[in-house]
């Protein structure tokens, strides 16, 4: 009889598939599907108890991915929305040179990028939106310098294109490298990127023009390489 009890409770003290669904759900980022006729009978469970829970795999529109769903069977497949990834981490460096009247400086600019990114994986496009940090050092002078941009990041497959807007300080705005003026100004740039799971790459080419309180106008072009996480 005590054995009877003790099962009995056991067996109302463990949640049902469709219950541990609801616990678990989070918001998967993905479509689920499966193949009821395949995996009916693996799964141990009936017909209407798979519908139920394909039918709330498929509806549900938050974040995470239920464990439950990939328990019983149901595969990821990319969905046809926009979806947002989370937030990223990159930093690169790139070496430079910045164009003024009659001659150039040459420079190494170290970045450090974050923000936030979303995908359409069904049409392999990406958009991330971020601020990006730059310190660079001019290779005739000891004194570095350095700035930040807001970027806003577009990608269709493994081509991507960038552009930003902020201030830089420390370019020398004629042959002397000590002599500096703040400037004002953005970027565009093109390359390739390569993503994984979690990490990623960019090797692209930047041009960056500023311009300082005189109105003088510098200009910069870069070949930049970039390690990304979360991207």
């Amino acid at each position: 009889m005590s054995l009877f009890i003790a099962t009995w409770s056991l067996a109302l003290s463990t949640p049902t598939p469709t219950a541990a669904l609801h616990e678990q759900l989070e918001g998967p980022d993905e479509t689920w599907h499966v193949d009821i006729s395949v995996r009916e009978g693996e799964a141990g469970l009936d017909d209407a108890q798979l519908r139920e829970i394909e039918t709330l795999c498929l509806e549900y529109e938050g974040w995470g991915r239920p464990s439950i769903c990939e328990d019983y069977g149901f595969e990821p497949e990319s969905s046809d929305r926009w979806m947002r990834d989370g937030a990223y981490f990159m930093m690169g460096m790139a070496p430079a040179a910045t164009f003024v009247p009659g001659s150039f400086h040459p420079q190494l600019r170290y970045d450090l990028e974050a923000g936030f990114s979303w995908q359409h994986p069904k049409k392999m496009r990406m958009v991330a939106v971020g601020v990006d940090g730059h310190i660079f050092h001019l290779f005739d002078r000891k004194r570095p310098g350095g700035g930040a941009d807001v970027v806003l990041s577009g990608a269709v497959g493994p081509v991507y294109m960038r552009g930003g807007l902020g201030v830089l300080g420390g370019l020398p705005y004629g042959l002397d490298p000590s002599q500096t003026r703040p400037a004002v100004g953005g970027l565009v740039g093109v390359g390739l990127q390569l993503r994984g799971p979690e990490t990623g790459g960019r090797v692209g080419v930047d041009y960056d023009l500023r311009v300082d309180r005189q109105l003088g106008v510098m200009h910069t072009v870069l070949l930049s390489v970039r390690f990304a996480w979360g991207f």
